[in-house]
């Protein structure tokens, strides 16, 4: 069940972003300055939070600020030289261009929206629980990873627990890894 949340979540983000028609945006505005930028990426991201993460076109706007702020943290941490970096990749075509800016925001956003879910349901389903249901979770898992993790390595249950997070956490970021996909990237 929970597996098949994370692919809806997946599928929206996609659709979302396959919906946005990039070209007749940025033909009808060139981006030329900050604030043209700050138009386009501003105007993507509403889409994807109101087709993604809030499943419904017509809600309303989130507000600017708050979506301005969290799109300068994302770019920002992308792109050397801050927005100025932005707007240079944006006007140049200079690592993918506005595409990539967009891909950027597209796969930040989703990256987010399954970790959230994760987070969900682990704070739901397994942190406030007690003690031997945490154990019989570990054991689950533990089982699920049998072959993967070497006879020599394997550890109780027990030992799991206070940590169960920390490691599927860690398991499910060294299976991506090992998949050749990182958590967010496109499928």
């Amino acid at each position: 069940m929970k597996g098949k949340m994370v692919q809806q979540i997946r599928a929206r983000h996609d659709a979302a972003r396959l919906s946005y028609k990039i070209k007749e945006v940025i033909s009808e505005t060139p981006i030329e300055d900050m604030h043209s930028l700050k138009k386009l990426v501003m105007d993507f991201m509403q889409h994807q939070y109101r087709h993604a993460i809030l499943d419904n076109p017509e809600s309303d706007n989130l507000p600017d600020y708050l979506l301005w702020q969290e799109i300068c943290e994302i770019l920002e941490n992308k792109y050397s030289g801050g927005l100025s970096g932005v707007l240079h990749a944006a006007r140049l075509g200079v690592n993918g261009g506005i595409r990539g800016i967009i891909e950027t925001l597209y796969a930040h956003l989703k990256s987010e929206h399954e970790r959230a879910f994760r987070d969900h349901v682990f704070n739901e389903n397994i942190a406030a629980t007690n003690w031997n249901k945490k154990v019989r979770v570990a054991s689950q898992f533990l089982r699920g990873v049998e072959g993967v993790v070497p006879k020599e390595k394997q550890v109780y249950a027990e030992e799991v627990a206070p940590r169960l997070r920390e490691i599927i956490e860690g398991y499910v970021r060294q299976t991506s890894v090992f998949k050749g996909k990182r958590p967010g990237a496109r499928r």
